[in-house]
């Protein structure tokens, strides 16, 4: 299994955060699969629990390494691999986090934590030249200044993140996400059985906020993993709608959601490859696209 993008033939290592989580679960099935991944680093509180569906084979399997840690103590955690790609999918609501506060600890500082511990791992490793990749799950709607409290911390994660320093960072944006989770989630329960019977209602304009299923998002991840900075920006052009990003290496799928403070919180933000300097690329992966993205299957 490989992804949509040409995949270098060198295995990877990658890590993962939400690895319990319903895009998670499916993301980890689909990395375990990738013939081009050597190792599944994954980073939590608990062990993930692979479905019986998934068929994964014992080397498949074997692949899979597990790292005990509280999110609190992330940004401490002492790697002992070189990561090529890191995978974000943490998330909570505020109802089962218990405060706003709570909420900010886990979609906002967790994450970041998790992205900066990748690049002092590498750092610490002498790794530092190697392409490092970043994808991290936000919403649709993300921006640091939306008066939804939701979307604007995960609009001020995107910004965070993005003066860290990967060679490539993808923020997929997933409205009401589809799938069956451990947990109750009230609104999102109710949303999902709402939108089966409302699904029409989804075109033109409300085409995107259609609700997602978590599988659609893992397979767009996996789709966007493993190619270089190339190959990356002719898939985007020959994938996204157009774009009116002002920084040649900043890609947003949707005009609408253009995002000016991510834009300008990255436009100065260089990473040394050699003897070059070059700018991260980035990318802003919508509902709307991960729609209509020909993905991995997983």
């Amino acid at each position: 299994m490989s992804s949509a993008l040409t995949t270098n033939t060198l295995p990877k290592n990658v890590a993962i955060a939400g690895a319990t989580g319903l895009v998670g679960q499916a993301l980890l099935v689909g990395l375990l699969k990738d013939d081009h991944v050597a190792k599944v680093i994954v980073i939590g509180r608990r062990q993930p629990q692979i479905p019986s569906s998934s068929k994964l084979s014992a080397s498949q399997l074997a692949k899979l390494k597990f790292v005990a840690c509280e999110l609190v103590n992330l940004q401490h955690l002492p790697l002992n691999d070189v990561i090529h790609r890191a995978y974000c999918c943490l998330g909570t609501t505020i109802k089962k986090a218990g405060s706003q506060t709570q909420f900010i600890n886990v979609d906002k500082t967790a994450a970041i934590d998790f992205a900066q511990m990748i690049l002092t791992a590498n750092q610490r490793l002498n790794a530092t030249h190697i392409s490092t990749q970043l994808h991290m799950i936000t919403a649709h709607g993300a921006t640091p200044n939306s008066k939804v409290f939701y979307n604007r911390i995960k609009g001020e994660t995107e910004q965070a993140i993005a003066k860290l320093g990967f060679d490539q960072i993808h923020f997929y944006r997933p409205s009401l996400l589809l799938g069956k989770r451990h947990e109750a989630r009230l609104l999102e329960d109710i949303g999902q059985r709402l939108s089966t019977y409302f699904i029409g209602m989804f075109i033109g304009p409300m085409r995107s906020i259609k609700p997602i299923t978590a599988k659609q998002v893992a397979s767009a991840m996996l789709s966007y993993s493993g190619g270089s900075r190339e190959e990356l920006a002719r898939f985007e052009v020959s994938n996204c709608a157009p774009s009116n990003a002002t920084q040649p290496n900043i890609r947003l799928a949707d005009t609408e959601l253009a995002n000016t403070a991510l834009t300008n919180a990255t436009s100065t933000e260089t990473k040394s490859m050699g003897n070059a300097a070059i700018k991260p690329v980035i990318s802003i992966i919508t509902n709307q696209q991960m729609h209509q993205l020909n993905s991995v299957k997983v």
